[in-house]
């Protein structure tokens, strides 16, 4: 019984530092390019391009445990991913109904900036490759969100 409590114990635990609020979702998007040459991106390619995202979907989500945003994604390989976990700091810069923005920022790789209308379910997402990354772009697009 003292085992059975122990365990009991430790999931409880374990669930309330995973539990977590969703705070909006959302899905594909259209926008703009502009790559650097150098690193993979060959000269003849530097320039601005129309670009996006027609699969995936992503979340903003706060940890309850300790009141920390994330950002869960679906990467190209269909892989969900934290942006905490995979080293990011997430950061609220405003909270103005109904206009949500938030920098998630990846140390000497990406820089990006959401911005969400939580009434009018749409976003925009604003992203900057640099420092490490071996392709050093800007990019907004603009997306809808459920």
């Amino acid at each position: 019984m003292k085992k059975l409590l122990i365990v009991l114990g430790i999931v409880f635990t374990m669930h309330s530092q995973v539990s977590a609020e969703t705070i909006i979702s959302c899905g594909s998007n259209n926008g703009y390019e502009y790559f650097f040459s150098g690193g993979i991106v060959p000269k003849s390619q530097e320039g601005w391009g129309s670009g996006g995202f027609s699969t995936g979907h992503f979340s903003l989500i706060r940890y309850k445990s300790n009141n920390q945003l994330d950002v869960i994604y679906k990467d190209a390989t269909n892989v969900v991913n934290s942006a905490r976990a995979n080293g990011a700091e997430v950061v609220m810069l405003s909270n103005i109904s109904p206009i949500i923005t938030v920098l998630v920022n990846y140390k000497n790789q990406t820089t990006e900036i959401y911005t969400f209308d939580v009434v009018k379910k749409n976003y925009s997402y604003s992203q900057h490759k640099y420092g490490k990354f071996p392709i050093k772009k800007v990019a907004t697009y603009v997306g809808k969100c459920y």
